[in-house]
């Protein structure tokens, strides 16, 4: 049996019955494209969220780079203040040191000249080239030492060295010139 359908003739009635199939057919074609608009706008959301986390992560990983990188610094800026202050250490008591040898070397030089006052004038003649030797030795090693003063990390050794060779030979000289004069002047007595 077949059913027969009715067909409506008022033309508002049958707008409204075409408005209302068109929103029970629409309907679920509205809920699929929201449906989609919202998944479209997750993606995009989830797509956002992962590039801001690896920003986030490569930002952490250069911080952390960085980080390190001062820390080195740092420990190298130490190191070289140890070293710098270690260095000036050294060169202070080296000073000290030769300033000593040196007021020594003065001492003796003062005590050779009295020995050759109080020889005769011969043992005077034997002492004087050896006494002027002695002090030019005293001036140069004035000059080095006057040298050392400012002289670079670089070049500190090579002055240290001179200064050292200068204080040595002075020292034997000055040890030897007073034996003679001790000699010089028992022989005199």
């Amino acid at each position: 049996m077949q059913k027969k359908t009715r067909r409506i003739h008022h033309p508002m009635l049958q707008r409204a019955l075409l408005a209302l199939s068109v929103l029970v057919l629409a309907s679920p074609l509205a809920g699929c494209e929201k449906a989609k608009e919202r998944a479209k706008q997750k993606a995009k959301q989830k797509a956002k969220d992962e590039a801001q986390m690896a920003v986030d992560k490569t930002i952490d990983k250069a911080e952390m780079g960085v980080m390190k990188a001062v820390d080195r610094i740092r420990q190298k800026r130490s190191k070289l203040q140890y070293k710098k202050l270690k260095f000036e250490h050294e060169r202070k008591r080296f000073k000290n040191k030769m300033k000593v040898k040196a007021a020594e070397a003065d001492l003796k030089i003062a005590k050779l000249k009295v020995r050759m006052e109080r020889a005769d004038k011969k043992g005077r003649e034997k002492m004087k080239p050896t006494l002027e030797k002695l002090q030019k030795k005293r001036k140069a090693l004035g000059k080095e030492m006057d040298k050392l003063k400012d002289t670079s990390a670089e070049k500190w050794k090579e002055g240290k060295t001179k200064v050292k060779k200068l204080v040595d030979g002075l020292e034997g000289t000055l040890e030897r010139a007073l034996k003679k004069a001790g000699d010089a002047a028992m022989t005199a007595q």
